[in-house]
């Protein structure tokens, strides 16, 4: 591997760590519009999470290009960080452990928004089933029909 492509691998993990942070920043704003109750602000909010995780499938078709350069065995940053000026490796493992950070928190984000969005959920499900009874046939999410089941809150 080159240094040339050392130093494009360097750019990706930027890349990657702007597309992450985006993508952890629109998840909050959903979960945050959805607790709101702001039905507009709640829409934008959704849009801007769509173009996140559209910039996010751009960047997964740079780093296949990327691997598809390096060739197998894909080299581990260690060895890329091996091609680089120490300044440069420097900047690499920052971002390395920048990164790791950000999929950490934004695994806890998407669990946190999946809990609220379940509670929203349940709720709603309990709402509607004491409104109509039990004497309501109910269907899955691929139009299967669901046992009657007791509901209560």
């Amino acid at each position: 591997m080159t240094h040339e492509l050392a130093q494009r691998c360097l750019t990706y993990l930027a890349l990657e760590e702007q597309s992450l942070d985006a993508l952890r920043q629109a998840i909050a704003c959903v979960r945050d519009a959805w607790n709101g109750g702001d039905r507009r602000r709640l829409t934008e909010r959704i849009e801007l999470l769509g173009k996140a995780c559209q910039q996010s499938v751009e960047l997964q078709q740079q780093q296949r290009a990327l691997a598809e350069q390096l060739g197998p065995p894909f080299p581990s940053l260690t060895e890329i960080a091996a091609l680089l000026p120490p300044s440069d490796a420097a900047e690499l493992a920052r971002l390395q452990q920048r990164r790791q950070l950000l999929v950490n928190g934004m695994r806890e984000d998407v669990h946190r928004l999946h809990q609220v969005l379940h509670h929203g959920h349940t709720l709603l499900s309990s709402f509607l089933a004491q409104w109509l009874g039990d004497n309501v046939e109910r269907y899955g999410p691929t139009g299967e029909r669901l046992v009657k089941r007791e509901t209560t809150l």
